[in-house]
């Protein structure tokens, strides 16, 4: 029989030991450079989405002032029109036009907040790939 070797020379560790303790420190840098880039991660995140944010209210500025200015000025000129000159009854039809459908669009933009359409903007298109997909199957079963 063999003589078993001594379970620990003086001096010299244990080598189990010396594994697990290798094992616990790459575990541990491997948490902490997790953790720095899931952190690294979350904030390039936020400052995307603030730069999309400014982006946006850039163009709704951009766009709204403008076209609002337009949209007034136009309604404004058609009132003082029937108000004030002879024959201005013809401005009647534009001015309702004008006014149903500015209603008609705030409509359905109330609608579509209160159902929750700008809750999730991916969505729709990946649904329409889907059911592209769908479609494009059941035509080729058609076919066969």
């Amino acid at each position: 029989m063999r003589a078993s070797p001594p379970a620990e020379a003086a001096g010299s560790p244990d080598p189990v030991d010396a594994v697990r303790a290798a094992t616990a420190v790459h575990s541990t840098r491997s948490a902490v450079a997790a953790s720095s880039e899931a952190s690294s991660a979350a904030s390039s995140a936020a400052a995307s989405q603030r730069w999309q944010w400014r982006v946006t209210l850039l163009f709704a500025v951009l766009i709204l002032i403008p076209s609002g200015y337009g949209f007034i000025g136009k309604f404004v000129e058609l009132v003082n029109l029937f108000r004030h000159e002879a024959g201005g009854e013809f401005a009647v039809a534009p001015i309702l036009n004008y006014l149903l459908a500015s209603l008609g669009f705030f409509c359905m933009l109330v609608w579509a907040v209160v159902n929750g359409m700008f809750h999730d903007v991916e969505r729709p298109k990946v649904a329409l790939l889907e059911h592209e997909q769908l479609l494009d199957r059941g035509t080729e079963e058609n076919r066969r």
